[in-house]
């Protein structure tokens, strides 16, 4: 008898061991700071991870956040499960994570920072009680309900000639796109509701397969770089409710044909694939199908960051006299363009100090 009791504590003490050392071994995969009774996750030691436990504590202490950049490119992570108690994933935690492919969202968590999924381009499967309080996934997208913000767009397709044909009609109800929602999506169409409000900076950046955007009537704002990089965006419409426009919207759209402003909008207009700002006659951005010579109407009085950015085929730009600013950042990666215009004109001084070519129009 005593023999056996001395095997059965022999076996527990064994497993005991080996939980504990587990315990460990997962604890030690991580960077953390400690707030009081709270740990926050900073980093992860070893970046070839592939499957992430996060424990509920640490050294007696529960954990309550993964921090910004926590996971930032683990590049080979696919899966991540994450402990009741979690109260946030911070800005950017899981950016670049680009096998991603599953998550779970504790019961327990309140704030999903802004690009928390950034280019987690294979991220489909998010676990989550249909009775949270704070988040939901409904029809291939995670969305917070509070303010109804579409989050993140899980519906990634493989690269398939077949598949690649997909349209997708964001529910009704949606009020924002969130930042980066549908990064990197092979969606060919996506239909907006009329209760969407706001579209927030990259919001459809690097859509390659996206042909043709409509924004419904009611949208007030669009981000900055909203379209970056969707090379093969050919039209876009932009109705009468919007009055706020972020800079460089349509960066390496190469193929942008048309750009249609409503004539109801007060604020902005469209002249030769420049989106302009009408009170300040500034532009916001522009086509970069433009192609070969090009001249800026005249009247133009300010040119906006990052306007003329992945404008590649332009060759020579013109720029009258009405524009008394430009910003530093308009002309990134057109080393090619020459810009032309009079002699002490204010594209003259700022292709001097932006080491620019220029040309004296005589």
């Amino acid at each position: 008898m005593k023999k056996c009791l001395s095997m059965i504590l022999a076996v527990l003490l064994l497993c005991g061991g080996i939980i504990a050392c587990s315990i460990a071994e997962e604890q030690d995969l991580y960077e953390y700071t400690v707030n009081g009774k709270n740990v926050v996750i900073t980093g992860v030691k070893d970046k070839e991870i592939k499957k992430a436990e996060v424990p509920a504590e640490i050294d007696g202490k529960k954990v309550t956040a993964i921090g910004s950049y926590a996971f930032d490119s683990c590049t080979e992570l696919k899966s991540v499960v994450l402990p009741e108690g979690l109260q946030k994933i911070e800005y950017c935690a899981f950016s670049n994570c680009v096998e991603l492919e599953s998550i779970n969202i504790p019961d327990s968590l309140t704030t999903i920072g802004g690009e928390a999924f950034a280019a987690c381009f294979k991220l489909e499967n998010v676990e989550i009680s249909p009775y949270h309080k704070v988040f939901g996934v409904n029809s291939d997208i995670l969305f917070r309900k509070k303010d109804m913000t579409l989050i993140k767009y899980l519906g990634q397709v493989e690269e398939d000639a077949r598949i690649i044909k997909n349209e997708y009609d964001v529910f009704w109800g949606m009020k924002t796109i969130a930042n980066d929602a549908f990064n990197a999506s092979k969606l060919t169409a996506i239909n907006l509701p009329a209760t969407i409000q706001d579209i927030e900076s990259c919001a459809f950046v690097s859509c390659y397969y996206l042909k043709e955007m409509v924004i419904p009537e009611g949208v007030k704002s669009l981000g900055s770089q909203v379209f970056m990089y969707d090379i093969s965006l050919e039209s876009v419409t932009i109705p009468s409710t919007v009055t706020k426009i972020g800079n460089g919207i349509f960066c390496y759209c190469e193929n942008l044909k048309e750009i249609n402003v409503s004539p109801k909008n007060r604020s902005f207009e469209t002249k030769d694939l420049l989106l302009i700002e009408k009170k300040s006659q500034k532009i916001i951005s522009v086509s970069p199908a433009i192609e070969g010579a090009f001249t800026i109407p005249d009247g133009i009085k300010a040119i906006d960051g990052v306007a003329f950015q992945g404008c590649k085929k332009i060759t020579e730009l013109t720029i009258p006299d009405s524009v008394k600013q430009i910003d530093s950042s308009a002309f990134w990666n057109c080393e090619q363009v020459i810009i032309k215009s009079h002699a002490g004109s204010v594209a003259q001084k700022f292709c001097e100090e932006n080491n620019l070519k220029f040309e004296v129009i005589e």
